[in-house]
């Protein structure tokens, strides 16, 4: 059980092991990364707006100033098995170690340097394993990043 608030961090996994609804944590490697989309979300609680002729609504905040907010597409693998990441917000930033996302919105050169540069980065994700019944297969979406621990990595290899 990985340490944390009340194991809302999740259950340390192998890829090929994990269950939809389970909450995990996985330790591994970015294999692939896609251009980030951005939605139309509310500042208050990052949630999709809708538009109509008086500009963008939320469902619970009314009329408000749209702030797009990123999703980042990724498969991560660990040597068991890869998954596909889904990854919001400020999460989308850890892992493409960017300061502000939007500077690659319309900017597929500057999308393609990130690329270039986070092939390959360990990373350790904790997220919630959905099913995603479009393409039959297991997702996580991701609640937390942080670059992996090369040292705990170590002790994994060796265990």
């Amino acid at each position: 059980e990985a340490k944390g608030m009340g194991g809302v961090e999740g259950v340390k996994k192998n890829i090929s092991e994990i269950k939809e609804n389970e909450v995990v944590k996985l330790n591994g490697t970015v294999v692939q990364v896609f251009e980030p989309r951005f939605y139309d979300a509310c500042p208050e609680c990052r949630k999709k707006l809708t538009f109509d002729e008086e500009g963008f609504k939320c469902a619970s905040h009314g009329k408000v100033e749209n702030k797009p907010q990123p999703i980042l597409n990724l498969f991560f693998d660990d040597g068991t098995d890869n998954v596909r990441i889904v990854a919001f917000g400020d999460n989308v930033n850890a892992i493409l170690d960017v300061k502000e996302v939007l500077e690659l919105k319309d900017n597929p050169d500057k999308f393609k340097e990130v690329q270039r540069n986070i092939g390959g980065k360990q990373l350790e994700i904790s997220g919630k394993v959905t099913k995603n019944t479009f393409f039959d297969r297991l997702e996580v979406i991701a609640n937390s990043v942080r670059n992996a621990d090369p040292k705990e990595l170590a002790m994994e290899l060796k265990e």
